[in-house]
């Protein structure tokens, strides 16, 4: 018995550790602090899921705008671009990678030419709503109300 545990306990702190916490990535999604976006991705990075470069691309994107240097700005925007492109592109049909890729494009500054797809995006999360998790499904209600001139402004009322 004690040699079983000796291999299975391990493995699911191991599993606890690495874990994905998607009310933490929402908050540090609202959040206006650098570092705590920061914090955000470098938990992000420890996680052994490949399945969450759409995450760690939005907050990205999002840190690009606290970054001082042009260049770190428009490197950690491309960098965040590419992960969540390549998230949506792998699961076309994932409702919370493209409510997170609207709200990219609906609050990007429009130099950066990247809000070709909120139509598309709002289409599928306002179809699709009722199916995602709760914690979703909150972050979406909650951007629909902050933002009540955005594309989800239906689901504000």
């Amino acid at each position: 018995m004690k040699s079983v545990l000796f291999f299975v306990l391990p493995l699911f702190l191991g599993l606890a550790l690495t874990s994905f916490d998607k009310s933490a990535f929402y908050q540090s999604l609202k959040s206006e602090s650098l570092e705590e976006i920061q914090l955000q991705i470098e938990k992000i990075d420890e996680v052994k899921d490949r399945n969450i470069d759409a995450y760690k691309g939005t907050l990205l994107i999002k840190m690009s705008k606290y970054l001082s240097a042009p260049k770190d700005k428009l490197t950690s925007f491309n960098r965040g671009k590419a992960l969540l492109e390549s998230a949506i592109k792998a699961y076309p049909k994932n409702v919370e990678y493209r409510f997170l890729r609207l709200t990219i494009q609906e609050n990007c500054p429009k130099m950066l030419n990247y809000n070709q797809n909120i139509q598309e995006d709002k289409e599928l999360v306002l179809q699709h709503f009722n199916e995602v998790d709760a914690t979703t499904k909150k972050a979406i209600t909650t951007y629909a109300s902050a933002h009540e001139n955005g594309a989800l402004k239906t689901l504000s009322k």
